[in-house]
């Protein structure tokens, strides 16, 4: 390949950081209409946050009072799993601690 002077372009996305690529996934946006600050003119997060906060908003938040309640979970809803044993050993440590340390708070105050 490199002898016919081929070289293959590589994935455009390839070039961005991981934190660039979730947000242009998450919000949606049109990385051409960014202009990178980076190394190179690579669109950085910064820039991307940039963008957000100058775009104009589409739907603005509607008030909380308007948010469908949820309902109240079940106890079908709630699945317990076996921990793991780093878990175990830091529950144990964690309950070995509080019982075997005095839980105190002094405070020295000057009367004078």
């Amino acid at each position: 390949n490199s002898k016919s002077g081929f070289v293959p372009q590589p994935n455009l996305l390839n070039i961005y950081s991981p934190s660039v690529r979730r947000l242009i996934a998450e919000k949606k946006i049109d990385v051409s209409k960014i202009s990178g600050t980076g190394p190179g003119g690579r669109v950085t997060k910064g820039d991307v946050l940039f963008y957000l906060e100058k775009s104009p908003k589409v739907q603005k938040p509607s008030p909380p009072g308007d948010l469908p309640l949820k309902s109240v979970s079940t106890q079908e809803e709630i699945t317990r799993k076996a921990m793991t044993p780093i878990r175990k050993r830091i529950a144990a440590r964690l309950l070995e601690s509080k019982q075997n340390t005095a839980m105190l708070t002094t405070f020295t105050t000057k009367l004078t």
